[in-house]
């Protein structure tokens, strides 16, 4: 089969079918290399095969299945990366499938300047438990180590927290502690 198969539609392209991956392509070894760019200009759609590279046809950016990345701006140290997809992924927390969005992959590898490898592990709604869990505990510890006595908002809160950790008894006794301490 000739030609160069896209990584987002799965489709087997001609070299006339790339040119906005190309022309990203080419404008970044232009800045990165300009002394050697010249020299391997003509043979630059050999990287089209190399399946770490992260490209789309331009019918994929055309039909917005993909957009375009700005490859000097990814932390990567292999091939740059031309376009950001849409991938499938698992949730290892909840099982259930989601998708790692091109806005997201946008955002993670040019704007947060995470690893081109990275990979959430979790769906976005799981990432936000995560989080709100992370931030429980970091409070509850706070107000756990405090040395002098608590306030009854403060017993009041960790109550609140123990109820969202689903630690029954120990909520319980902290309500019991915003009773007593009225």
């Amino acid at each position: 089969v000739k030609g160069y198969r896209c990584p987002v539609c799965q489709q087997y392209r001609y070299q006339s079918e790339l040119s906005t991956a190309l022309k990203i392509l080419e404008a970044h070894y232009r800045v990165t290399m300009p002394s050697y760019y010249k020299s391997f200009k003509k043979d630059i759609i050999g990287s089209f095969t190399n399946e770490d590279m992260d490209w789309a046809c331009d019918d994929c950016f055309q039909q917005k299945r993909a957009i375009p990345a700005v490859p000097g701006a990814i932390f990567d140290g292999g091939e740059p990366h031309l376009a950001h997809y849409d991938t499938a992924l698992t949730c290892e927390r909840c099982e259930v499938d989601f998708t790692f969005s091109k806005a997201e992959k946008k955002f993670w590898f040019e704007g947060l300047k995470f690893h081109a490898d990275a990979r959430p592990k979790n769906c976005v709604a799981c990432r936000k438990l995560v989080r709100a869990e992370k931030k429980d505990n970091s409070r509850l510890s706070e107000l756990l180590s405090q040395t002098e006595a608590l306030s009854k908002s403060e017993y009041a809160e960790i109550a609140a927290i123990y109820d969202r950790m689903g630690k029954e008894e120990k909520k319980r006794m902290y309500e019991h502690l915003v009773r007593k301490h009225s």
